[in-house]
């Protein structure tokens, strides 16, 4: 005996199909014709190029956003949709971080019925966050030595202010000072040139 299938419509994600079906048998009787009704189910459609995201030190992971859409396909053909941000985490990620957020694609309304939601795992870009410090000018007494990195006296300016709860303490400890006095220990009396910069791994630093 045979059992011959048919089609009627070529199959698609999360559509209505009608498949029918004969049976013949060694004589070539054929059977009466039983037709099935049945809706296929959604696809999943692949990331082919990751989203990314990115933010500033200091913003929470559900303040991060999306800075360019990824690309989801179903074979070859673009599955047009939304790229959002879903992960709704209070922390703060460092500059150069390895972990990742939740982003979620979604189809355009259109195609919601044909295609699944994706959610992936991200990992973001976060870049420096910008501030401002003033420095004073230092003091010295002829014969003694030269004030240091840890005499150095600044204030972070308003206008800038830390986050994430890091202290004055955590930009003092990133400070190098470079002077006009050469090697010199107890430089003559007179007007000594020096300048600060900061190798913050979170803090793109201003020295005024």
């Amino acid at each position: 005996n045979t059992i011959t299938t048919g089609v009627e419509n070529e199959l698609q994600p999360g559509k209505a199909c009608t498949v029918w079906i004969v049976a013949i048998d060694q004589a070539g009787n054929i059977s009466d014709v039983t037709e099935q009704e049945f809706i296929t189910t959604k696809a999943m459609p692949k990331v082919e190029t990751l989203p990314t995201v990115s933010g500033v030190y200091g913003n929470k992971i559900s303040e991060l956003q999306i800075a360019q859409n990824g690309v989801a396909k179903y074979g070859d053909t673009v599955v047009p949709g939304t790229w959002t941000l879903t992960d709704t985490r209070d922390t703060v990620l460092p500059v150069g971080t390895t972990k990742t957020v939740e982003v979620t694609f979604t189809p355009d309304e259109s195609l919601q019925d044909q295609y699944e939601s994706i959610k992936l795992n991200v990992v973001p870009t976060i870049q420096k966050r910008k501030i401002t410090i003033r420095v004073e000018n230092m003091k010295s007494t002829y014969g003694n030595p030269l004030p240091g990195i840890n005499e150095i006296l600044f204030k972070i300016d308003d206008t800038t202010p830390l986050v994430n709860l890091d202290t004055k303490e955590t930009i003092q400890k990133t400070l190098q000072l470079t002077g006009n006095w050469g090697q010199e220990q107890y430089p003559s009396a007179g007007n000594w040139g020096f300048a600060v910069s900061s190798n913050s791994a979170n803090y793109d630093v201003t020295v005024k």
